[in-house]
């Protein structure tokens, strides 16, 4: 079934619930343990809760990135200055730490077109302010690549990377906020595959194949994203007990939300403009 596009500059407004009549108590069951999990909190591990130093001219401040995560203990925060940047870098985060970049324009994390950026092993780690790109060639080859869960990546610029953020499977209970990523090349902004319970909320997703790839991943919440200018704005396949609410999708080159063999998902409060073939396809 197509919903064809209305006419343009229309703004819609949709709810749609995908369920049988005899299911239905399941499926608000299912949807309020979906807010109820995404609220819930795995604690950090804190140690020393140290703070080490990358760039700037303190003394005993490290050079390279990853000579402080390796020397940080968990529950530390790496902060990172901007002074030395750009940073020339594949990072491994396999401890449970903070990283910081002083400000995320200025404090750039340089891939040079080889492998992933940034690879997260470890549960529990928050990484914020920094500018992330020019990942490998290969897919995915992402901006932040997640193997863990319980993870925050947020207030970042991710750019000119094959995939911007990667959730590999098991990933869950991630959060992903505040975050611009753009120009992502062939593929996507953010891509989950077989990930669920994660949270990805108020980003700006730009100049990707999609805005958010969702395939086999169930019971995540995409809410106030703005999504722009992709071939593809929210693809969800295979993937059931969604929560989509209050995102702007606009002018992108196919489909503004696409639902592939995808039930019992909630989509709501959506405004779709523009979008160039159908601003909802359900198939």
């Amino acid at each position: 079934m197509h919903l064809k596009k209305l006419k343009k500059s229309c703004v819609i407004g949709i709810i749609i619930l995908f369920f049988e009549a005899s299911v239905a108590p399941t499926f608000s069951e299912r949807i309020i343990n979906v807010f109820n999990k995404l609220h819930s909190t795995k604690p950090i591990a804190i140690f020393n809760r140290n703070i080490l130093y990358v760039g700037g001219n303190g003394s005993g401040n490290y050079s390279k990135i990853q000579d402080a995560i390796d020397n940080a203990s968990i529950g530390d925060t790496v902060f990172v200055y901007d002074d030395s940047s750009p940073y020339y870098e594949q990072i491994l985060v396999y401890k449970s730490i903070n990283l910081v970049g002083e400000n995320k324009n200025t404090t750039i994390i340089d891939g040079n077109y080889n492998g992933t950026v940034i690879f997260i092993s470890a549960d529990n780690v928050s990484i914020t302010n920094f500018t992330i790109q020019n990942g490998g060639l290969s897919y995915p080859d992402p901006g932040i690549y997640i193997d863990s869960s319980y993870n925050t990546i947020s207030e970042n610029l991710i750019r000119n990377n094959n995939v911007g953020i990667y959730l590999n499977q098991d990933s869950l209970f991630n959060n992903i906020l505040n975050n611009i990523i753009i120009s992502n090349g062939m593929y996507d902004s953010i891509t989950l595959f077989y990930s669920s319970y994660n949270n990805i909320s108020k980003n700006f997703l730009t100049n990707g194949s999609h805005g958010i790839n969702c395939g086999g991943s169930s019971y995540n919440n995409f809410s106030e994203n703005y999504i722009t200018d992709n071939d593809y704005g929210i693809y969800l396949g295979n993937s059931n007990y969604n929560i989509i609410t209050d995102n702007i999708i606009i002018n992108n080159s196919y489909e503004g939300l696409s639902l592939w063999t995808a039930s019992n998902n909630f989509i709501c409060n959506n405004n779709l403009i523009d979008n160039d073939v159908y601003n909802i396809m359900l198939v």
